[in-house]
């Protein structure tokens, strides 16, 4: 993946900064790990933030609009923040095989969650309601 793609904007200009803002963020975590930088505590921060921020926006407006999906979606983000912590981890740790693997592993899942994924369903419903 080369950068961001328009394919995946929602109309949501808080959503669609977000989105755009995160997969900066994990894109310049791949180039790191992937030529053998040393553990950037402040980039996990940056990224640890922005998810988290980032979630509970997502998690309001599912809430606010009844999304019949919230509890999937959840699951899935829950699921994105434990291969982040497994990746910090072993980033900490100098583990660098085993960060290079988290690193491609919770890179996929974030431009699954965009591409097809649980953002996909969240957005159909979405935009059927008045809440953005």
């Amino acid at each position: 993946m080369s950068g961001w793609s328009e394919a995946w904007r929602t109309g949501n200009e808080r959503l669609d900064s977000e989105h755009a803002e995160m997969f900066a963020l994990i894109e310049a975590l791949h180039r790191a790990v992937g030529e053998g930088r040393p553990h950037d505590p402040a980039l996990l921060d940056r990224i640890e933030v922005g998810m988290t921020d980032h979630f509970r926006y997502e998690h309001d407006l599912m809430r606010r609009s009844l999304c019949p999906t919230m509890v999937s979606h959840d699951q899935y983000h829950t699921q994105l923040v434990e291969s982040f912590h497994a990746l910090s981890q072993a980033w900490g740790q100098g583990e660098q095989e085993a960060t290079q693997i988290a690193c491609a592993t919770f890179r996929d899942q974030f431009i699954y969650h965009q591409d097809i994924g649980a953002d996909r369903e969240m957005l159909k419903h979405l935009k059927t309601t008045a809440i953005s």
